[in-house]
């Protein structure tokens, strides 16, 4: 399996940290975001997470299929999500809920 993780802080778009993780040959591309929160109570920003199907060789996005979220800044919840797509290819406790 291939691993490798690129961080990109401080960017316009709230980047925070962007991996491509492999599993069995099947690429997923989970990004990481700041953003601002549209529910009335709780934080205003938080961090949001998103994991699609890549393909390498075209460099294209596939559909979202599986996303989280994390106090601003934190990237514990990106670890933990690109460890388990390293290890399983999927989020198994909660593949029937997408």
């Amino acid at each position: 399996m291939k691993f490798c993780t690129v961080s990109e802080v401080n960017m316009s778009d709230g980047a925070i940290i962007k991996t491509y993780v492999w599993n069995n040959g099947k690429c997923f591309f989970i990004s990481t975001i700041d953003r601002d929160s549209s529910a009335v109570l709780g934080p205003s920003r938080f961090a949001e997470t998103l994991v699609w199907d890549f393909d390498w060789k075209t460099n294209e996005r596939g559909e979202i299929i599986y996303s989280d979220s994390a106090p601003q800044g934190s990237i514990s919840k990106h670890q933990w999500i690109v460890e388990c797509f390293h290890q399983d290819g999927k989020m198994e406790e909660f593949e029937s809920e997408l």
